[in-house]
Formats: C-alpha cells, sequence, structure tokens
C-alpha cells in the first residue's frame, strides 16, 4: 500500500512515503518564513528521488496531527482535504504523542513549549497542563525531544513522528478517528 505521512508541526518539515514496498523519509528546513511552505519544490524533490513516484498512486495521507505548530497541522489537514477532494485520496491523523510514545511503552510522551504548556500522553489519551508538577506526579519516565531534554528521561529525534505514523497507519484502523488538528488545549486570541 502506497503512503504519504507529514510532519508540519516542527520548524523542519518531515515527510515519510512507502512506494511500491519501499520507505522514504524527506527533511525540509527554511530559515525564511515565507519559504517554509514552498510545496513546489518539496514535491518536485520526492518526485526526483522516489522512482515512478505519483500523488494519484497513494492509497492514503496520514499527518500528525499536534500537539506542536497548530499552524503546521492545519496547513496538512488542509493539504490532504484538497487531495481527497481532488483525487479522492482518503486521510488521516495521528496524535504527535501517540507516534513517539511507540518508541517506549514505559515512558510517557510528553512536550513542553515556550509558553509554559506542557503536553503528555496517558492512558491512551492526550493531555495539556500550564503546571509541569502535574505531571511529576505521575511517577512515569518522560520520552521527549531535544528541546525538552533537561525535563525528560529519554530524547528521541523529532523525525520519529512521521516515521511512525506510518507504522501506526498500517497496524491500526484509523477510518474511525477523528481528522481535525489535535487541540488539546483551547486556543485563546486576544482581540487587538
Amino acid at each position: 500500500m502506497n503512503l504519504l505521512a507529514l510532519d508540519l508541526t516542527n520548524d523542519i518539515h518531515y515527510v515519510a512515503v512507502k512506494f511500491s514496498e519501499r520507505e522514504y523519509t524527506f527533511e525540509f528546513s527554511e530559515n525564511n518564513r515565507s519559504q517554509r511552505n514552498d510545496w513546489d519544490g518539496k514535491i518536485d524533490e520526492i518526485y526526483d528521488k522516489i522512482p515512478n513516484f505519483d500523488l494519484k498512486k497513494i492509497a492514503a495521507n496520514i499527518y500528525a496531527s499536534g500537539p506542536g505548530s497548530y499552524t503546521g497541522a492545519r496547513l496538512a489537514y488542509t493539504f490532504f482535504s484538497t487531495l481527497e477532494y481532488i483525487h479522492n485520496i482518503p486521510f488521516y491523523a495521528v496524535s504527535n504523542l501517540e507516534a513517539m510514545g511507540i518508541e517506549s511503552v514505559d515512558a510517557m510522551p510528553f512536550l513542553a513549549n515556550n509558553n509554559k504548556d506542557f503536553f503528555f500522553r496517558i492512558n491512551e489519551e492526550d493531555k495539556h497542563t500550564n503546571n509541569f508538577k502535574d505531571i511529576q506526579v505521575l511517577g512515569k519516565k518522560l520520552i521527549g525531544f531535544e528541546q525538552n531534554k533537561d525535563l525528560v528521561d529519554i530524547v528521541i529525534p523529532k523525525n520519529v513522528v512521521v516515521k511512525n505514523i506510518l507504522e501506526i497507519f498500517v497496524k491500526q484502523n484509523l477510518a474511525n478517528k477523528e481528522k481535525y488538528p489535535n487541540y488539546i488545549k483551547e486556543l485563546a486570541y486576544k482581540k487587538l
């Protein structure tokens, strides 16, 4: 089965493709934020590096739905919604925390951002708190990214999310899962 997976929830965009029984991964890094979503270049590189690649041959698309950059999750959702509409390719969402959890069944997936927001996954449910002590009292080892290395017990590379969502798709039936970006924390917008 040919699959395309995206993780746009970081500054570096990650793409994983399973095509003709082979797996490929791509990392796209762009310091200029206005150039970060240059999809022509990304799609050209995928076509150049994967023999006989064709988006129309993809059976399903899967994206990392967050937590992370909500803008990135919304962009992936919109991109795959468009492909579903144009080419009738179904798409699915997988939580970043769920994908991180594959790396260690004994550790609790954890993300922190610079706004003092802490995200974690326990009992197959993604949670949010503003107080790190809420997580510490659970007494679990934490698994997370380099950016949170001072808070976690196990550090994993960011590109594992996109690879693991392919694995989750192959092992589980995602047809009944929610497709929308993973808004664990209520979004609060300020009126200017």
